[in-house]
């Protein structure tokens, strides 16, 4: 698949296994789904690449067949969960579960609360890392690229459970990234990412985000 033809998503999501929770990489290609029917929910199948799951990320686990010097991220730092996703609202807290995933085409960051009722989870995910993780602002529509050939995708899920999310599985319609510079670390950027839903919630918007320091 050629980048620019179809919007083709690294989707990171945890899972459970007899050997302890799990994250798992799936490449899709995504077409819009509609909110009422459920489609739009991920089914990974068995044979994905697994990614560690760290409290405190310090290594991203990038797989044996992938170029290292293409890689973007080398650590996630103070990150932080923000907002509402469905029915889990008021969220302020430092992520439970921080999965991260980058092979130098495909990025994905996910952030997990964990909370007595339930786990909220935003997932952001893109094919260009490098066009979206650079210092500025914008804003991505579901399902349309940037005249440089940027998306950026971000799915919010609410659940029983960390990795079972029967309640809430909605892409952001829109979602804002703001990337700057700190300054007195070199090769640091402070991301923050504002994801917002309007089809899940005909008539208002509901919005969480998504904030993190990369080093690259």
């Amino acid at each position: 698949m050629q980048r620019g033809q179809r919007l083709v998503l690294a989707v990171l999501s945890t899972a459970l296994s007899t050997g302890g929770l799990t994250a798992c990489l799936s490449e899709r290609s995504y077409e819009p789904p509609n909110p009422l029917d459920g489609r739009g929910r991920f089914e990974l199948p068995v044979d994905q690449r697994e990614q560690r799951v760290v409290d405190d990320v310090d290594d991203v686990d990038v797989g044996d067949d992938i170029d290292l010097s293409q890689r973007l991220i080398s650590e996630v730092l103070n990150a932080r969960l923000v907002g509402d996703i469905g029915p889990a609202t008021n969220l302020d807290a430092v992520p439970n579960t921080l999965n991260v995933y980058d092979d130098g085409y495909y990025a994905a960051i996910e952030a997990v609360a964990v909370r007595p009722e339930r786990a909220a989870m935003l997932m952001v995910s893109t094919s260009s890392p490098r066009l979206v993780f650079a210092e500025g602002s914008r804003t991505f529509r579901l399902g349309e690229y940037q005249d440089d050939g940027a998306e950026v995708y971000a799915l919010g899920c609410t659940g029983a459970t960390e990795g079972y999310y029967d309640e809430f599985d909605y892409p952001a319609d829109e979602v804002d990234v703001i990337v700057e510079e700190p300054g007195d670390t070199p090769g640091d950027v402070v991301v923050q990412v504002n994801a917002r839903w309007t089809t899940a919630y005909p008539g208002e918007t509901r919005s969480a985000t998504s904030s993190f320091t990369l080093r690259h």
